[in-house]
C-alpha cells in the first residue's frame, strides 16, 4: 500500500483522495461533500472504505465495511462474535449494518484545534482498519456461513500469516 506524497495542508478529505489516487484505488465522493469512499481489494474480501469529515467536531470518522448477508437464525451467533471481538479491541470497534449488508470496523481521527490531519494519521488508520478487517473477515464468515458459535470460530481464525500460499 503506498503512503503517497501529500501536503500537509490538505484538507482531511483530499488527503484520503491523495492516498486512494496513490494505490490505484477507485473513489467515489459520496453523496455529500463530507464524504469520501474507497474501495479496495483485500486479500479476503473488497472492503468499501468511508471517510466522513465532521467539520462541527473536527473528527475524520472511518467505517471499513465488507458484505455479509447474516440470516435471522444466525444473528444471535453474529452478535456474540461482535461482542467478544470489540472487547479485544483497543481502538475502533465493529458493528453489523443490517439494512445494507455490512460489517464495519469503525474509527475515527480527532483533530486537534488549529492542527491538520497528517497523511501519516490517515494512512494509519486506513491501514489499521484494513488489517483489522483483513485479520477477522473469516471468523464472521464461519459463524454465518458455516454454521460455528463464536468462539469456535475465532478458535479457527488465523489472523496472523506468514508467507504467502
Amino acid at each position: 500500500m503506498a503512503t503517497a506524497v501529500v501536503s500537509e495542508l490538505l484538507a482531511p478529505l483530499e488527503v484520503v483522495e491523495q492516498i486512494a489516487t496513490a494505490n490505484d484505488w477507485e473513489i467515489d465522493r459520496g453523496k455529500t461533500d463530507d464524504t469520501v469512499i474507497m474501495f479496495v481489494e483485500g486479500r479476503c474480501s473488497e472492503y468499501e472504505v468511508a471517510f466522513t469529515w465532521f467539520e462541527n467536531t473536527q473528527l475524520l470518522h472511518v467505517a471499513c465495511g465488507f458484505d455479509l448477508k447474516v440470516p435471522k437464525n444466525r444473528q444471535k451467533e453474529l452478535d456474540k462474535l461482535i461482542k467478544t471481538l470489540n472487547q479485544e479491541q483497543w481502538l475502533g470497534h465493529f458493528d453489523y449494518w443490517e439494512e445494507a449488508g455490512l460489517v464495519l470496523l469503525r474509527h475515527c481521527i480527532l483533530r486537534a484545534p488549529e492542527e491538520k490531519i497528517t497523511t501519516k494519521q490517515v494512512f494509519g488508520v486506513l491501514e489499521r482498519v484494513l488489517n483489522t478487517s483483513e485479520d477477522n473477515v473469516s471468523a464472521f464468515r464461519f459463524v454465518v456461513d458455516d454454521k460455528m458459535t463464536a468462539s469456535a470460530a475465532l478458535e479457527l481464525n488465523i489472523t496472523t500469516t506468514q508467507g504467502t500460499a
